[in-house]
């Protein structure tokens, strides 16, 4: 981990982390599940 000025610990910080970089994974998996069924190919 980088070195912050913030008082998050570092587990603390994985955990988020993780939780952050899930989110534009899901958001991808959605739109392209969306663009599927809307055109039904």
């Amino acid at each position: 981990m980088f070195f912050t000025q913030n008082r998050v610990s570092d587990e603390d910080r994985r955990a988020l982390v993780e939780l952050l970089n899930q989110e534009p994974a899901d958001t991808t998996d959605l739109l392209t599940q969306t663009k599927y069924a809307h055109t039904g190919t």
